[in-house]
């Protein structure tokens, strides 16, 4: 059923004087998924990774981390015990303290074991990462749950401290995918109500330290000035503000690009996700919306991020890490072959100029490694957000054209269609032989030009 790959003590981990690295690719199998046994590791202080024979893996249910690559800075007097990971030494070191958290989580929801992508796949196997990334749709959709860490896996971040999670590419999917989506965060006043623009509940997760909630409560709650808590036990309420997904944009600055501010990023992600009684049509736009002004570090990872919300899975192997125009010409030829697939992001920004090599598809945005997304200079938007709101709206009242694409990315749209011709004289003029000279219009003969 499955074979241990990784078994270390805690101790060993916080004894050396520099952070240590581990390795699977010894005794780990590629294409293969592994998960961390959160009962050994909280229970017992070993870090136990299981590698599953089956995928997906029978009566064993997890959860799944979402976090960004290189999160918030750390104080490295106060940050604790670390370890990396051979061939990920180039992304922040897990925190062990962080770690703990996350399975603590995981328990809470009712799982005992966790996916990290850092530990789980073969870092220094080419091959097994290609297989992980075909796989990573199906990783987060059968999970239990997705755990998000917004400020990185080193530490935990508090609710006033921004972060760029919102802004990273393969965030988006790790929202989308699985059936819930809760957040951990740094909390030393347990569990209680918040209310102010809206009501709800904190949850406290391990105490005096963390608490968790429900992403989509927080993506609300983000950039209101104060909300207050009340805690459930004895304690004073005390006053909060969420900023995490990041800080309210200052219009005093020139110049702002209206999709890029954190209040339309939010918007955007909050109409992706499933609520309601939305089809996933209906969804469409709004994901490729939410994905276009994202990063990361490798722009045909922009493609990779996003291909199994739309039920693709292309090879990594047939495109190169800038390869970004590539990727998204054939995934959209994929979304257009499958049964029932539409060209969805006709929709996505009707204001920017069209790509020079892709007309149906906006010019690419510029992105970093750092989470910057930058526009071509020279590039405007029309209206302002309010109409770019409505516009979003609008889009689930329109079911989008179903068609096909060539390998240059040409769109060729199949829609019902009624060929029509003016008619001489196809109104009567009052007091000429109303009836006569209506029965002669009706039966005129079209013009030449629409006989063919």
């Amino acid at each position: 059923e499955y074979a241990v790959v990784l078994y270390v003590t805690l101790d060993s981990l916080t004894q050396s004087d520099t952070i240590p690295i581990l390795d699977i690719t010894t005794s780990a199998t590629i294409g293969r998924v592994r998960l961390i046994d959160c009962d050994q590791y909280l229970e017992h202080d070993t870090l136990v990774v299981h590698e599953f024979f089956d995928f997906p893996i029978p009566n064993h249910p997890y959860a799944a981390l979402s976090y960004v690559w290189r999160g918030n800075a750390v104080d490295e007097s106060t940050v604790g015990p670390r370890f990396s990971v051979a061939g990920a030494e180039d992304g922040d070191p897990v925190g062990i303290h962080a770690l703990k958290h996350a399975c603590v989580a995981a328990l809470r929801l009712g799982v005992k074991y966790l996916w990290l992508d850092r530990l789980c796949i073969m870092q220094t196997s080419k091959d097994d990462k290609r297989w992980q990334i075909t796989q990573m749709f199906r990783i987060y959709k059968e999970s239990a749950a997705s755990i998000v860490f917004p400020g990185g896996i080193q530490r935990l971040v508090s609710l006033d401290e921004p972060t760029t999670w919102i802004n990273r590419g393969w965030t988006l999917q790790e929202a989308l995918a699985p059936p819930r989506v809760d957040v951990v965060y740094a909390w030393p006043h347990g569990s209680g109500m918040y209310h102010g623009v809206f009501r709800g509940d904190i949850r406290e997760l391990v105490p005096g330290q963390s608490a968790i909630t429900p992403l989509r409560e927080l993506l609300a709650l983000n950039g209101f000035r104060s909300t207050m808590f009340f805690p459930s036990s004895t304690g004073t309420p005390t006053s909060f503000r969420t900023t995490i997904f990041g800080l309210p944009t200052d219009t005093s600055v020139r110049p702002v690009v209206p999709d890029q501010t954190t209040e339309v990023v939010i918007f955007m992600l909050k109409n992706a996700l499933a609520f309601g009684g939305e089809t996933f049509d209906e969804r469409a736009p709004a994901i490729w919306r939410s994905a276009l002004f994202r990063a990361s570090s490798r722009p045909v990872d922009m493609v990779f991020s996003i291909m199994g919300v739309f039920g693709v899975s292309l090879d990594p192997r047939g495109f190169d890490a800038d390869d970004r125009l590539g990727a998204t010409v054939a995934l959209m030829r994929a979304i257009l072959a499958r049964e029932g697939g539409r060209a969805s992001w006709l929709s996505l920004a009707p204001y920017l100029p069209p790509h020079p090599r892709l007309s149906t598809f906006p010019v690419f945005p510029k992105t970093s490694v750092d989470g910057r997304v930058e526009l071509a200079l020279g590039l405007t938007t029309v209206g302002g957000e309010s109409k770019r709101r409505a516009a979003i709206l609008d889009t689930r009242r329109i079911t989008m054209p179903m068609g096909s694409m060539d390998e240059a990315g040409y769109l060729r749209i199949s829609r019902k269609a009624v060929r029509i011709h003016a008619l001489p004289l196809a109104f009567p003029v009052p007091g000429e032989g109303h009836h006569d000279h209506l029965e002669s219009s009706q039966t005129a003969d079209p013009p030449l030009c629409c006989l063919a």
